[in-house]
């Protein structure tokens, strides 16, 4: 029953973030691409196949997540936080930009978390300053062009929901990722391309809901443990 119920309420975000996405990238359309009729048939069809793709990513993230959350509470928040991530990427690897609805949203469930989890609001508070702390001293030092304001509430948001630890966590994973998949693609397209960070935060964020606490024991046991 529970995999059902997964499945129904995956399919429908899916579908919702899908149909937002569409919306917030339609709107962001020069009025030219509009007029064409050759665009806008393009843009249809691109919005049919990005609509199917986020649906089928969505539904893999949600059982994955309860594959190892289990039908708990942090399953259905991380679940709910996933699908924002995986809607805010798409808008910002398109148009280099994070819509404030997202963060928004995942600030709302970060919040709940934190509630849920009192004993421990201290690590979400915090969680909530480091990391986009760190960013938005590089933005100040680079005059806002080695950081967005987007990415930097992106990482407030995130780090109330996960806590101190795993926000330096999600920020040196996506760090990795960001410096490596752009890396590649630069020199598979021989272009220079502007650095979307949003969706590197995203995966690096679903990475450690899925798998933060098995990462840092193995870090901790690794480098931090003495041996005797």
């Amino acid at each position: 029953m529970n995999y059902v119920a997964t499945l129904i309420a995956a399919l429908s975000c899916g579908v919702f973030i899908s149909t937002y996405t569409a919306y917030i990238l339609n709107s962001a359309q020069t009025a030219s691409d509009q007029k064409s009729s050759g665009r806008a048939a393009e843009q249809k069809q691109k919005r049919a196949v990005r609509g199917v793709i986020i649906t089928g990513i969505n539904l893999l993230v949600w059982f994955l997540l309860l594959q190892i959350c289990g039908f708990t509470i942090e399953f259905l928040l991380y679940a709910l936080v996933s699908t924002a991530l995986l809607g805010l990427s798409v808008v910002d690897f398109a148009i280099y930009e994070i819509p404030p609805q997202f963060n928004w949203f995942i600030l709302i469930v970060g919040a709940v978390a934190t509630g849920l989890e009192y004993r421990n609001w201290l690590s979400h508070l915090i969680g909530m300053f480091l990391v986009s702390g760190i960013f938005y001293l590089i933005a100040l030092a680079t005059k806002g062009n080695g950081m967005g304001g987007g990415d930097i509430k992106l990482m407030a948001t995130v780090g109330l929901l996960l806590g101190w630890q795993k926000i330096l966590l999600v920020m040196v994973l996506g760090c990795i990722l960001g410096a490596v998949i752009h890396s590649i693609l630069m020199a598979v397209s021989k272009k220079k391309h502007l650095l979307a960070f949003g969706p590197y935060l995203s995966a690096a964020a679903l990475l450690v809901m899925c798998y933060g606490d098995a990462i840092l024991q193995w870090y901790i046991k690794s480098f931090l443990t003495i041996q005797r």
